[in-house]
């Protein structure tokens, strides 16, 4: 936006308020609504705050309001009508950001997983700030709540237990609705366990599947896993600590003895990554006390490796091409191909897959 110079008195300031363009000066927002009531206006030469004289404010400074700003030495206030999503810390409160901090500050109000958790960050941080709970079982219940915000001209921070909102969280729905009530959408960065697993992991990066928790059946879990066989990118679950065997097993079986890491603990005073094959991790924690959430990372199907695929992984890809109504021949000839393997030998277990699903 461009600015011209030009002298504003104070009763004209409060009657309008002012954006600026941020994009160059500070990189976490395009926008800031400067707040006269605030006092976050300053003269050419020295603030205003305090002050009775007749406010005057140089649009041509600006650049020197924006580099106290970028500079932290003014708080930005929250903009009206807008839903923030609020990254939390995962275990380490120092990873808590000043920006997340004060923008829990000026919101009107949050919407949070567990009103339990969030007050002791709060605490931590000498923050009061009233508190609404947001869950799975209520999350369609609190879209009236937003509604009755936005046309309050209020400003909402959305907060999970840990991490980012909505990242195998509840959320999508608030979101949704303020989309659609005409609020804007503003993430505020920080932690997320699996991008830390990820990047940690040791694997290819340039593409990868987050695929957050498998399903509760072990019939969906397998399903899940038959999809992702043939899947080139490096895949990352999220793993409850009373499911990580049955989940290693479960991978070992249908997607064979891959390289994995598994991230646990993170960030926290016993963080740890074990980079094994997936049979040696699940010999591991066999014999090992198993604590804390994990994230587990395994390395993408590799057309082109000499290991083999395993009789199990062979049968669930030709099953899935059957149910698409491929033909065994044809699936033959598909996989073949793929896998650098013969064809007659994938013929012959694609004919006794059709036979037993005729069966």
């Amino acid at each position: 936006m461009q600015t011209n110079e030009s002298t504003i008195n104070q009763q004209t300031v409060r009657k309008m308020p002012i954006y600026l363009e941020l994009h160059n000066a500070c990189r976490h927002a395009s926008w800031c609504l400067l707040d006269p009531g605030l006092n976050y206006l300053q003269t050419v030469d020295n603030p205003v705050e305090n002050s009775r004289a007749p406010l005057q404010v140089r649009f041509s400074t600006s650049r020197q309001i924006l580099t106290r700003c970028a500079q932290n030495q003014l708080k930005f206030p929250c903009m009206p009508g807008t839903l923030y999503l609020i990254a939390t810390p995962i275990g380490n409160l120092q990873d808590f950001s000043r920006r997340g901090i004060e923008t829990i500050e000026a919101c009107d109000f949050l919407l949070v997983e567990d009103t339990r958790v969030t007050v002791k960050l709060l605490n931590h941080f000498n923050i009061k700030k009233r508190m609404v709970s947001c869950h799975e079982h209520n999350e369609k219940q609190r879209l009236d709540l937003l509604k009755e915000a936005s046309e309050a001209n209020q400003s909402v921070g959305l907060i999970s237990d840990a991490g980012m909102p909505l990242i195998s969280d509840p959320g999508d729905h608030i979101v949704q609705q303020a989309l659609e009530v005409g609020m804007n959408i503003i993430p505020i960065p920080g932690p997320s366990a699996f991008l830390l697993g990820l990047v940690a992991s040791g694997f290819a990066l340039d593409r990868f599947v987050f695929e957050g928790f498998l399903p509760e059946k072990s019939s969906d879990v397998r399903e899940k896993l038959q999809s992702l066989a043939t899947e080139e990118r490096t895949i990352v679950f999220y793993v409850s600590p009373h499911k990580l065997l049955k989940t290693l097993a479960a991978v070992r079986q249908i997607m064979g003895d891959r390289k994995a890491c598994l991230a646990r603990e993170l960030t926290k005073m016993h963080e740890e990554f074990v980079r094994l094959p997936v049979s040696e991790m699940l010999t591991k924690y066999e014999t090992t006390e198993i604590r804390g959430e994990f994230v587990l990372i395994i390395e993408g199907f590799a057309p082109t490796a000499k290991e083999a695929p395993s009789t199990d992984t062979l049968k669930s890809l030709i099953k899935i091409a059957l149910d698409s109504g491929q033909s065994v021949k044809d699936i033959s000839t598909k996989l073949s191909q793929e896998l650098g393997l013969r064809r007659g030998d994938i013929y012959k277990i694609a004919l006794s897959v059709d036979t037993e699903a005729a069966d």
